[in-house]
Formats: structure tokens, sequence, C-alpha cells
């Protein structure tokens, strides 16, 4: 299974995640990093015509792999993408696989 977000959405509902690695799922997580919640930004700026900064950087995606007991695969190029993601079907898929495309 793959769960495809950008990087907002990852940490606004990283809630979910957890409850997909409690309960064993074998899940692949593509989020395509752009650091900030835009979907928040569009909607402000439609109501007021403004918006406030909600850009973020530097979430260390090896280290909130690894506090799911699973791996982080940075991709910079659709063929790291694909490559990350039919790697080894036999091994449970990376948790995170983050994207710049």
């Amino acid at each position: 299974m793959i769960a495809v977000g950008n990087d907002g959405d990852v940490m606004m509902n990283i809630q979910e995640m957890e409850t997909a690695h409690r309960i064993g799922l074998s899940l692949a997580l593509v989020a395509w990093v752009d650091g900030a919640i835009g979907l928040i930004e569009d909607r402000q700026e439609r109501d007021t015509g403004d918006c406030a900064d909600l850009s973020f950087n530097d979430i260390a995606w090896d280290q909130l792999a690894k506090a799911f007991c699973r791996s982080h695969v940075g991709c910079r190029t659709r063929a790291d993408l694909r490559d990350a993601l039919v790697a080894d079907a036999k091994k449970m898929p990376p948790f995170a696989l983050s994207t710049y495309l």
C-alpha cells in the first residue's frame, strides 16, 4: 500500500502513521516536499487576501522513519522514486520516501 501526500499533510496527520505501524500495515509513505502547508496558505489567501508564513524546513525524515522502526529513502528523481517503490517486494517497504520532484 502506498500513501501519498505533501510534507505538510504528513506532519498534520502523523498519528495515522502510528496506527499503520501498530497494526503492522505494510505502507510506503511518499511525501512531496515543498516546505509549506499549502492548503492552509491557499485558504487564507482566498478568504483574507493575505496569509501567515506557514513555511517550515528540515523535517528529519530519516529520524521520523526510525521512530516507526522503518527506513527512509530520499528521492531526487523519478527514477529514484520508482526504484524505491519496486525494491524487493518481499521486504517491508521504506516508511518515508521524501521527494523533491
